[in-house]
């Protein structure tokens, strides 16, 4: 807590002391109220807590809190104002010059809300929950919600919407609400806000209104003490106005678990502290937990959570366009993408022959494996239209540690179809064994572990993540040199896979089940040992292709 406070104190200077207004409208037992009392930072007169559960109650009076702050401290929903005319997120004078806390997340909005009409009333001048029904719409009416649509009555489907709006994103709202201009905001956020793709709005929203000055990334340990292991993030904003000016670069780091995977040890803390106020006017870097990141304007269109901006990530695509002076997302190859049948409560019934079901498991550095019971029927519901391969597409798998970007152009000659955890990527602008080829190197693991960076604890990227990654734009020559290379690797594993297939099929028909026939075939000796050169032969022409795209060699020489 102590932290985050300092952090405020760096960012506002000497304007925060014992006059300033602090509130924290989600304070549970008020432990950022205490740090404040402890650091100077506004006094019994000026700081304010709020919180909607009354047995807290009880730790106030535990913790003193309740005897330094008396009357300010309220038990209500800290999403309206309390009775009394100190507080109020409408009069700049009742506003505040700190706005701190750690409010709830993980949840739905707020149930039954028309049951409180103070809430509801307070809820109906908000705007990112109305927002979000027309991210998609032209952005011309995304950043201002009229005031007369503010006022009017809500229909069924609204009252609905806003009880299932994520309470984060309310939170969020209040903090930049009751904040003064130039007033300092430093809120702990899930770090979905500030990453995935469907909160665009809510980062657009805020960066009309606030100057981003600085993300800390917190370990998923941090919290574990309240029972959540949730990935999340200090967001530290300025609100605009009142000549508060706003930094060139965001300041981004990065913080480790503490003992047996707990919160950041202090030093941790203060090391980020000691930083952020020595070079916060120019920029941080030279250590493995700090960094720029990025400049203001290029936050714009992009992901906020530090785990985004580690240089680990970002130098690579730096490096591809120096070398080839040209890179392109794949969302400019315009793609078709999609993803294999998703049935609910039912998996699909497996086969010797028919259609090649494609999963996870058929991944191979070398190209696809091969097993018993890997067909589906050409009737199957699992072999929709959608997602039937077609030879000289890129095969990706989206989802699973150790298993995320996983690639392959699929080359095989018969039908085959994708599960759900396995995406077509069928364009016309990019060679596809180029782009196997690419995805499959360090330059493109390294972007795909960026963008599945500090989400959720589920590993996965979904279809606007992958057409976000980066690829060079190389000399046809090259590309025609790797295509050659990479085939003849991909026909040999063709060759070996339906040889440990065929033998496969032989234990089957001598008795032994599925599991037990394939293992016997992958452990044959012949196989073992020609799948084993190949692998060699694989690494070698990879670590040639990323010495070319390292520009250690000038053409690719397979």
């Amino acid at each position: 807590m102590g932290f985050t406070l300092e952090m405020a104190r760096a960012i506002a200077g000497v304007s925060l002391n014992k006059g300033t207004r602090v509130i924290d409208p989600a304070c549970g037992a008020g432990a950022f109220l205490l740090s404040g009392l402890d650091k100077g930072i506004g006094s019994p007169a000026t700081i304010f807590g709020i919180d909607i559960d009354a047995k807290v109650r009880d730790e106030w009076e535990l913790n003193g809190l309740a005897e330094d702050l008396g009357r300010n401290l309220y038990i209500q929903n800290g999403l309206y104002d309390p009775d009394d005319n100190r507080v109020s997120e409408k009069l700049p004078l009742r506003q505040f010059d700190l706005v701190v806390g750690n409010p709830p997340y993980g949840g739905f909005g707020v149930r039954e809300v028309e049951k409180d009409k103070r809430l509801f009333n307070s809820l109906r001048t908000y705007e990112l929950w109305r927002l979000g029904t027309r991210a998609n719409d032209d952005q011309d009416s995304l950043f201002a919600v009229d005031v007369l649509e503010r006022l009017r009555r809500l229909t069924p489907k609204e009252v609905e919407r806003l009880e299932r709006f994520p309470v984060e994103v309310l939170f969020l709202e209040r903090f930049v609400r009751l904040a003064k201009a130039g007033g300092v905001i430093a809120i702990v956020i899930p770090d979905g806000i500030l990453a995935n793709v469907k909160f665009d709005y809510v980062r657009g929203w805020v960066a009309e209104r606030c100057h981003v000055v600085a993300v800390v990334s917190l370990p998923r340990g941090t919290f574990r003490g309240t029972g959540t292991t949730a990935k999340t993030s200090i967001l530290f904003l300025r609100k605009k106005g009142a000549k508060a000016r706003g930094p060139k670069h965001v300041f981004m780091a990065q913080l480790d678990e503490g003992k047996d995977g707990g919160p950041p040890d202090k030093e941790e803390f203060d090391f980020v502290l000691k930083n952020f106020r020595e070079k916060f006017k120019g920029y941080a870097s030279g250590s493995p937990i700090i960094w720029t990141s990025t400049t203001t304007d290029d936050l714009w269109d992009n992901r906020w959570d530090a785990d985004y901006w580690d240089p680990t990530f970002v130098e690579p695509v730096k490096l591809l366009k120096k070398r080839f002076g040209k890179i392109i997302p794949l969302k400019e190859t315009d793609p078709f993408i999609t993803y294999g049948a998703i049935i609910t409560g039912r998996k699909p019934k497996l086969k010797d022959s028919g259609v090649f079901y494609i999963h996870i498991e058929n991944f191979m550095p070398t190209g696809l494996d091969i097993s018993l019971g890997n067909f589906i029927s050409e009737k199957s519901d699992w072999n929709k239209d959608r997602a039937r391969v077609k030879k000289g597409d890129v095969v990706i798998v989206r989802a699973g540690e150790g298993s995320l970007g996983k690639s392959e152009v699929y080359y095989l000659d018969f039908p085959a179809t994708v599960g759900c955890f396995v995406d077509i990527f069928r364009q016309d602008v990019i060679n596809p064994f180029f782009l196997a080829l690419f995805l499959k190197s360090k330059y493109g693991q390294v972007q795909f572990r960026r963008l599945k960076s500090g989400v959720t604890g589920l590993t996965n990227v979904n279809f606007y993540e992958i057409k976000s990654i980066y690829v060079p734009l190389i000399p046809s020559k090259d590309i025609e040199r790797i295509e050659r290379a990479y085939k003849k690797i991909l026909r040999k594993n063709d060759m070996i896979i339906r040889k440990k297939w065929s033998l496969a099929k032989k234990y089957y028909r001598e008795g032994k089940n599925r599991l037990s026939a394939d293992k016997m075939a992958n452990e044959d000796a012949i196989i073992a040992k020609e799948l084993g050169s190949l692998r060699s032969v694989f690494q070698d022409l990879l670590r040639k292709f990323e010495l070319f795209l390292e520009g250690e060699n000038k053409s690719f020489i397979p």
